[in-house]
């Protein structure tokens, strides 16, 4: 299915209904908030990530402003080259993302949310981040053509183990694809972006208010 202007306008229009129905009188106070993650978000990106210790540090960032604290499961014997490697390639050759991802996601959290967004910092233009939230606001929005089997449905949990990792990443990479292109079908707008207009509008309170 191919993602474009008409599409964005309508999420556009999604977004503003979301914000006419959560107004609230401290709106000033959650706009100063918002600015000073906005001000944080643009001091992590772009990280690089060329030994070990930045790796660290970058995932580090990843999880400061997530729920859960970071633990690492890294072995002695891990093969840190072959993934300072990866993530190298990964800039120019997206076909590199399954194995990247595999030597991530397990070693952090068993989290392929965390390494969606250790890679985001790493490459923010290239790398779309995924969570529960973003997957709400997904199945939300695109309901109709999920119906209709034209478009990719989220299961409601991304959580991984040895059984289910393969499934999960595919879907995945097929959301990080829908993006990309969407983003290349229109001006001026980033995958950064659409996957924030997604995490906005997949706020469980709000969700529930639509009865979803």
């Amino acid at each position: 299915m191919k993602l474009g202007h008409k599409h964005y306008k309508k999420l556009l229009f999604e977004v503003n209904k979301k914000q006419k129905a959560t107004e609230v009188s401290k709106f000033d106070v959650r706009k100063k908030r918002i600015e000073n993650e906005k001000i944080a978000y643009n001091a992590y990106i772009g990280h690089p990530c060329r030994c070990r210790t930045e790796f660290l540090i970058i995932a580090a960032i990843a999880y400061s402003w997530m729920p859960t604290m970071l633990n690492l499961h890294f072995e002695e014997y891990f093969e840190w080259n072959d993934l300072l490697d990866l993530i190298i390639k990964l800039e120019n050759d997206h076909s590199v993302r399954v194995d990247l991802i595999k030597k991530i996601a397990p070693n952090c959290n068993n989290s392929l949310v965390g390494a969606s967004k250790i890679l985001h910092i790493i490459y923010p233009d290239e790398v779309p981040m995924i969570d529960s939230r973003v997957i709400a606001g997904w199945n939300h929005f695109f309901k109709d053509e999920i119906n209709e089997e034209s478009i990719l449905k989220f299961p409601k949990s991304i959580n991984i183990n040895e059984k289910n990792i393969d499934k999960r990443l595919k879907s995945y990479i097929d959301y990080w694809d829908m993006l990309k292109d969407w983003k290349n079908n229109l001006v001026d707008v980033s995958m950064r972006d659409l996957e924030y207009y997604f995490y906005y509008i997949g706020d469980k309170k709000y969700l529930t208010t639509l009865g979803q």
